[in-house]
């Protein structure tokens, strides 16, 4: 079994509140469960190079707005499990992880980089663990290529809050993702369109239980409060 985990902040790389916990437990518990499981998040500047081997991935090809950007992508095991971060300068050496105006396309180009690298290491997983929006686009276009007959999306809700209500239709256009994939609730929402493709979701709080029951959404909840 095979089991990628896509996660915006990751212990000990990354932390802002209780997901870079979670997203830094599983998979090392995994593995220790003989689980062949990885964790991939975004190169921060804030990220201590010391955590990294000297081992680079370089050049990922990632297609990206009508071109191809060249990715390297550095590796860790400073989890407990091994870790794939995404270098891409322009988006993720700033000075926080999220609070930008560009956000949406920042963990676009990262969900999609992510994608990319699985097939530039010619491993395949069997479930993609996505968590909060961030991580959403990434089941939404597993979904745009037909590829979940192989490979099954669940994720995690820790920030139901945000809603990913920062994505608009402009938006949607500019990432190259196909725009009928995305719902429409007032206005277009990452989660509520990422709900919809998933094989199961956990919530992670008791908070927005409610906001979260599209009834035609696909899927099986199990509530983890």
């Amino acid at each position: 079994m095979r089991v990628a985990i896509l996660s915006s902040e990751v212990v000990p790389f990354a932390k802002t509140g209780g997901l870079a916990d979670v997203a830094g437990a599983l998979p090392k518990a995994l593995c220790e469960s003989d689980v062949d499981a990885i964790v991939v998040l975004p190169l921060y500047q804030q990220i201590d190079r010391e955590l990294l081997e000297d081992e680079v991935i370089g050049e990922v090809p990632v297609q990206w707005r009508g071109g191809t950007r060249l990715t390297k992508v550095f590796k860790s095991n400073a989890a407990g499990a091994p870790a794939y971060l995404i270098d891409a300068p322009e988006y993720f050496s700033r000075s926080s992880i999220y609070g930008f105006g560009d956000d949406h396309a920042r963990f676009a180009f990262f969900s999609r980089a992510a994608l990319a690298l699985f097939k530039y290491l010619d491993w395949q997983p069997n479930i993609i663990h996505t968590n909060d929006w961030p991580c959403g686009f990434a089941a939404i276009e597993l979904r745009a290529r037909r590829l979940k007959p192989r490979t099954d999306t669940t994720g995690s809700f820790h920030n139901v809050a945000a809603l990913g209500s920062l994505l608009g239709m402009g938006a949607v256009i500019a990432i190259s993702l196909l725009a009928d994939e995305f719902g429409f609730h007032r206005t277009p929402s990452v989660i509520l369109d990422w709900v919809a493709v998933w094989s199961i979701a956990a919530l992670m709080s008791t908070s927005g239980t409610r906001l979260l029951r599209r009834p035609k959404a696909r899927l099986s909840y199990t509530l983890m409060c």
